[in-house]
């Protein structure tokens, strides 16, 4: 019999997955079972620990770890992992998909007391869209609030009135629609411990089925939220310092603002890289993946796996 381990709250279900419950593949974004994964890395030079390979069926974009002010090791997990885990295996309940997830994440059955998983109800397919941890115990929250005053700040007077109805009609519904998965979310991260700083960190006008999707025309795009925090102080984002849209700029300058009254330096990682991370200019490439360097790094290149057999 399973142990029972802790689950920190009631699961909730965000409104827009109702229609797409029965389709858990697509909550999986890429990820393949061990099952046919292990036995085609173990014949390669490549160890299947070097990239996560695990048995339950969910995606890397909904776990982001972090150590909390109590340093204590805190695995944020995405309400969509259980999710998946239930709709796609024969696991009973989604009380038991979230102790399978838990288990895996602390990689035993008795949970050591400085290591903690969360689960947080999402807007987005995965998390990383959504928040980031930067460091320090801090995690950068996306605020569809905060995203609606970087719209009117910007757009203001007379000459800015269109583009401020244009987009601010969207975002006040998306407000609206996730309100309490805001909230929620909030609370829990700062019940385990860690700093939450609210933040425009994304651009989405709208979500249909968790995926962004902003209509005819891509327009102004930005996607901070999927960075990588790799120093103390520092984080990485996909951002373009030749970017010629000047909104872009500007709410760039107003996240690394918010990112340093918590001691965080931004470092934008733009199109200048050329080759294999970013083919396009770095706004396509945020839209398209729907993301940015988090998403794009923890994808293993195909040339990879050339001649080894693995699809």
């Amino acid at each position: 019999m399973d142990q029972e381990l802790p689950v920190n709250r009631e699961f909730m279900l965000p409104p827009h997955y109702s229609g797409i419950i029965s389709k858990a593949v697509d909550f999986l974004g890429g990820v393949r079972s061990a099952k046919s994964v292990i036995p085609t890395l173990a014949g390669t030079k490549l160890s299947p620990k070097l990239f996560g390979v695990h048995t339950e069926p969910f995606a890397g974009g909904n776990v982001i770890s972090a150590r909390n002010h109590r340093d204590q090791l805190c695995f944020v997990v995405g309400d969509a992992a259980p999710l998946s885990v239930w709709r796609s295996t024969s696991c009973p309940s989604l009380d038991k998909a979230k102790q399978r997830v838990a288990r895996l994440l602390m990689g035993t059955d008795d949970p050591p007391f400085d290591v903690n998983v969360v689960f947080v109800p999402q807007w987005a397919y995965h998390i990383d869209l959504q928040m980031l941890y930067v460091g320090n115990g801090t995690i950068a929250l996306h605020s569809f609030t905060k995203q609606l005053e970087l719209v009117n700040d910007f757009y203001f007077g007379a000459r800015g009135g269109a583009k401020r109805e244009r987009f601010g009609r969207p975002i006040k519904k998306l407000i609206t629609t996730y309100r309490k998965i805001q909230s929620e979310t909030r609370r829990v991260l700062e019940g385990a411990g860690l700093t939450v700083v609210e933040t425009a960190g994304v651009f989405p006008l709208g979500v249909v089925d968790g995926h962004i999707n902003n209509g005819r025309g891509m327009g102004p795009f930005f996607c901070f939220c999927n960075g990588l925090g790799v120093f103390p102080d520092k984080v990485l984002v996909a951002h373009d310092d030749d970017e010629d849209d000047q909104f872009i700029q500007f709410a760039f300058e107003c996240f690394s603002n918010d990112m340093k009254e918590v001691g965080i330096s931004v470092i934008p990682v733009g199109g200048h890289l050329g080759g294999e991370l970013i083919k396009s200019d770095v706004r396509t490439f945020m839209y398209e993946q729907e993301g940015g360097l988090r998403c794009k790094i923890t994808t293993l290149p195909k040339k990879i796996f050339r001649g080894s057999g693995f699809n």
